[in-house]
């Protein structure tokens, strides 16, 4: 079943929001934003963002090939945080586990949600890497510095125009479910990370 236009992204905000905070009051990311954030929390976060998208990057340009639209194509994150993890304290990664199987493209939307709302947090984080860690775009943070490409803002406009062929609620599953699966992923790093 498909919305009006216009109500997507809103669903997806909506019927994500418990999920969304609780990711962001993750132990693994608080320190982030926190004026004791040090080396080694960022370096943590960082090698935890790199197991994430390792399992989930592999199919994400295939399938967004998909997208009838001709200014929005995924660009893969992992690159970016390989780049950073080689400039930061060696700190393990831990693979994800949890492996997204995408059905439709709807379920891909969903997903898209979050991977690309997630750039945003770059606007307030990069600044603070840079003034806290001396840490900047080409040295330690790309991923952070990533919301520089405008992503999220091609993402809407795709939404605004596409939502039609999308199911939402198939679409707001698969984005609630990325962000459990996330907040799974970190709570393992936390629990490798305190072994």
């Amino acid at each position: 079943m498909t919305k009006p236009i216009g109500n997507l992204l809103s669903d997806l905000r909506d019927g994500t929001d418990i999920e969304h905070r609780l990711v962001e009051k993750h132990p693994l990311l608080v320190p982030l934003l926190a004026p004791t954030l040090s080396l080694e929390q960022y370096s943590q976060a960082i090698a935890a963002f790199t197991g994430f998208f390792a399992t989930l990057e592999p199919r994400m340009q295939e399938i967004s090939a998909d997208i009838e639209f001709p200014d929005y194509r995924y660009q893969p994150r992992l690159p970016l945080l390989l780049e950073d993890r080689a400039a930061l304290p060696g700190c393990a990664v831990t693979p994800c586990t949890l492996t997204p199987e995408y059905s439709s493209v709807d379920e891909f939307i969903g997903t898209l949600y979050v991977l690309e709302g997630a750039t945003q947090g770059g606007r307030v984080i990069a600044p603070l890497l840079q003034h806290r860690l001396a840490l900047h775009e080409s040295a330690g943070a790309r991923y952070f510095n990533f919301y520089r490409q405008r992503s999220w803002e091609k993402f809407q406009i795709m939404l605004e125009h596409c939502q039609q062929r999308y199911d939402y609620r198939l679409a707001v599953t698969a984005a609630r479910a990325t962000f459990i699966n996330l907040r799974s992923h970190l709570d393992r790093c936390l629990s490798k990370k305190g072994a």
